[in-house]
């Protein structure tokens, strides 16, 4: 029988991915332009590497061994990992326009 640790298994990770999904866009905030289209590429590149991240921290979970089609399945299931980080992105993303200086 597995022994789970919660704070490692469960805890960790989850403020993990919380802790990144709220500083990624918070951090590219600096490097795209203030405006709708900059929100939007912000956005689209958070959730990409969140993604990517995601996925392959479920593969971790399942073992190297897994098999090759078993990518596919970890980024599959890893989109259970983004009812986590997806709201947490969306506001990190609602809160940006605050911090927009008006062009004089």
């Amino acid at each position: 029988m597995v022994e789970i640790n919660y704070f490692v298994d469960i805890i960790f990770p989850i403020a993990a991915f919380l802790g990144v999904a709220w500083c990624l866009p918070t951090f590219l905030a600096r490097f795209v332009p203030m405006s709708v289209m900059g929100l939007i590429i912000n956005g689209i590149v958070s959730t990409g590497v969140l993604v990517v991240l995601s996925a392959s921290y479920m593969w971790w979970l399942g073992g190297i061994g897994a098999g090759e089609g078993f990518m596919l399945l970890a980024l599959w299931h890893s989109m259970r990992i983004a009812l986590i980080w997806a709201p947490v992105v969306v506001l990190a993303l609602i809160v940006q326009p605050q911090r927009w200086k008006p062009d004089l």
